[in-house]
């Protein structure tokens, strides 16, 4: 018991030192989603033109299902920047207990993000594949 009382003392003592880093690093991982989304978006509608004689009515509805998704994230990443503004500017009102939820919360969102980040890289390289392949 002393042990979990030791390192909750110990991780809101960091979450006075650590808000502003882990705020930026997650407005940061944001950014590059946004980037990612936009590219992946763009090669999305390359692959439906350039495949455009070659695939299914379906397929096409399949890849202008995924653009309209992907747009929705758009919109999604611009509420959570605006919710890390506001967190930016009010965590150093919140109680010890809510800073180190909310710092647990951002870290477990950066890892969310990396691996969002990962997988839109992954996505766009296999569409740029595949427009090459269309495009010989």
């Amino acid at each position: 018991m002393k042990k979990i009382f030791s390192l909750l003392f110990f991780i809101c003592t960091l979450s006075l030192f650590a808000s502003e880093p882990a705020i930026d690093e997650t407005e940061t991982l944001y950014r590059e989603s946004e980037r990612l989304t936009r590219e992946y978006i763009a090669s999305c509608k390359i692959l439906k033109n350039a495949a455009a004689g070659e695939i299914t009515i379906i397929q096409k509805n399949d890849i202008e299902n995924i653009i309209r998704v992907q747009e929705d994230n758009l919109e999604t990443f611009k509420k959570s920047m605006e919710v890390l503004k506001k967190l930016e500017k009010d965590y150093e009102d919140f109680s010890d207990d809510k800073k180190s939820s909310t710092l647990d919360a951002l870290y477990l969102q950066q890892e969310r993000l990396k691996d969002l980040n990962r997988n839109l890289e992954n996505a766009i390289q296999l569409n740029k594949n595949a427009i090459e392949n269309y495009n010989q």
